[in-house]
């Protein structure tokens, strides 16, 4: 062949100047993988290796020209099998690669200035190139996986038609092949240029295939992985375009969220799915984006489908996607939170006033039983003083309006006592729904005070039984007939008093009176006194057991706070419901007697 090796050199070398531009972009875009950093010293060392290549054809060239040139060469495949094992994720064997390259470095000096012997020298190098070559086939073949499998055994196979072409190459010069001056243009020399040319090209071919599926495998995982994490989440995850709002991409958590179902998500803006309770907050959100790219744990107010609302905190950032911003936006469901602490928030209230009204109670107790005590001493008196037979008419209607007055201040006294639930009286194994039949005279005489008024009255026989004391609970069906006939202000109206029994499950706890009371029975008798009257604001409903209050010009507001203390007395609660316009129900609950 009349092919020139300098000309062979030159365009190997040119290739290598290739890949080292070529594997420098790769290193710059995916330094993350371990092993491109060897792939680009393997081009560069080889680089240098051609280079002492063209030096050997100078006139007088030093020995040390053939020695670099031959141990870059090497040490260059080394470089690259070093970079396919950490690629593959897996590490070299350091010891073993020092060592026999240390061996290989000696023999070289040996053949080159003990014994200069060009073709031992031949099969040497041969030897060498061609057992990295199947080294670095064996790998690839080993540590394939499925994302880049095809590029791995491509690269395989080029290494073992390397590996091949220098093994009989060793052999040829082995049999007596004649490699006395390496310039020259045989056969022999052209095909192991040409092969080197070749095998470059396809290396460079394959190592960046190998690359990119292997990127392209991992863009893919990483990609399922965030879809996962997006679909998974228990938040609601949003992407929609900045500019008007129109959903790209929602997932399951913002659907349950919504209450929407995705093929009438999906396309529509925030707006026309009326997720926003207040539109302007959007227009607020989007210009704060739009100044400052993100915004974090904003409390906004939503609403579900169902016209619900739903409070929530939500963080958003802006992003570039398909050419144009987006904001994805994750939306975390405070709503239970927000009950609770509203929840806490009332009962820690509830549990102030308790702490109230228990110091007010022990002071109201205390005057009480002194008010008692001075009350005794003035009634004796009165009582001596109308006894003696020295007074005169005008005398005596004085000391009665006193002893009268005295009277009602005792009654007083006792009623503040009852509220405070320190009353006395003989508790025994009652009838409940006898009891009320027993006072019903008395109820119809006070409903008869009031025209167009109906009484109705449910009482099963036999009744649920109770511990109680008769003329206790009397006062209490009597007091809440009287407050139901005053609510009755607008006839016909109708109260209805019903006996039954109710499970503690079915009572609303957090509404009950006193806010302390803990249930001891599983079933209560239920005294219930419903009508059809005005009903009570929230505002009075809060207040209707407090001592003295009264919605009445007339009147001393005691009447609900002695049936709240009579309760307490018989460990029971009462519970209202009302509304206004819309009646009030007042049922009181005694524990059950088995």
């Amino acid at each position: 062949m009349n092919i020139d090796i300098r000309t062979l050199i030159f365009v190997l070398g040119i290739t290598h100047v290739i890949q080292v531009v070529v594997f420098s972009l790769q290193y710059k875009a995916n330094k993350n993988y371990r092993g491109v950093g060897w792939w680009l010293l393997w081009s560069a060392v080889e680089i240098l290796s051609f280079a002492c290549m063209l030096l050997r054809g100078l006139p007088n060239a030093p020995l040390f020209v053939i020695f670099a040139q031959n141990l870059l060469l090497v040490f260059g495949t080394v470089f690259l099998y070093i970079g396919i094992l950490r690629f593959l994720g897996r590490q070299e064997r350091r010891r073993l690669i020092v060592g026999l390259s240390a061996l290989f470095a000696a023999a070289l000096l040996y053949f080159l200035y003990g014994i200069n012997d060009i073709a031992i020298r031949g099969i040497i190098v041969s030897t060498a190139l061609a057992l990295v070559s199947f080294e670095s086939a064996r790998a690839l073949w080993v540590g394939r996986q499925r994302a880049f499998a095809a590029s791995a055994c491509f690269l395989a196979a080029v290494f073992l038609l390397h590996g091949a072409i220098f093994s009989y190459r060793a052999l040829r010069i082995m049999a007596g092949a004649s490699v006395a001056n390496f310039f020259d243009p045989s056969p022999f020399n052209v095909v192991a240029f040409l092969d080197a040319i070749v095998v470059a090209l396809l290396w460079t071919y394959g190592l960046i295939m190998l690359l990119n599926q292997r990127a392209q495998a991992d863009l893919a995982e990483a990609k399922e992985e965030v879809e996962t994490l997006f679909d998974a989440s228990p938040d609601a995850i949003l992407l929609t375009r900045l500019d008007d709002g129109q959903v790209v991409r929602c997932n399951d958590g913002f659907l349950a969220l919504s209450g929407h179902i995705r093929a009438e998500t999906i396309g529509q803006t925030s707006l026309t799915l009326r997720i926003w309770k207040d539109p302007a907050d959007r227009a607020r959100i989007t210009r704060e984006l739009r100044e400052h790219g993100a915004c974090v744990n904003l409390e906004l107010l939503f609403q579900n489908k169902a016209g619900q609302d739903v409070c929530c905190l939500m963080s958003a950032k802006v992003i570039e996607l398909h050419g144009g911003p987006h904001i994805i936006s994750i939306t975390h469901d405070i709503s239970r939170r927000k009950r609770v602490e509203a929840e806490r928030a009332a009962l820690e209230a509830q549990n102030q006033q308790l702490q109230k009204s228990e110091s007010l109670g022990r002071m109201a107790g205390a005057i009480a039983h002194h008010f008692n005590n001075k009350l005794q001493v003035v009634t004796g008196n009165l009582e001596l003083a109308l006894a003696a037979r020295t007074q005169g008419p005008d005398r005596n209607e004085s000391l009665a309006a006193a002893m009268e007055a005295t009277r009602e201040a005792a009654d007083m006294s006792g009623l503040m006592l009852t509220y405070l639930g320190r009353t006395s009286g003989e508790q025994v194994r009652l009838d409940l729904a006898e009891l009320c039949q027993a006072a019903l005279p008395v109820l119809q005489s006070e409903i008869a005070l009031t025209s167009d008024l109906t009484l109705e009255t449910n009482f099963p026989v036999p009744g649920p039984t109770v511990q109680g004391n008769a003329k206790q609970l009397q006062q209490i069906l009597t007091q809440l007939v009287a407050n139901a006939r005053e609510a009755c202000k607008v006839t016909p109206a109708t109260i209805r008093v019903t006996v039954k029994t109710v499970p503690v499950a079915a009572i609303s706890l957090s509404s009950c009176q006193p806010i302390d009371w803990r249930p001891l029975a599983p079933v209560y008798a239920c005294l219930e006194v419903r009508d059809t009257g005005s009903g009570i604001s929230g505002q009075d409903l809060k207040m209707i057991f407090d001592p003295f209050f009264s919605t009445k010009f007339v009147g001393r507001g005691l009447g609900l706070a002695v049936v709240l203390g009579l309760v307490r007395v018989h460990e029971g609660a009462i519970q209202v419901t009302s509304a206004p316009g819309q009646g009030s129900v007042f049922s009181v609950y005694i524990p059950l007697l088995g």
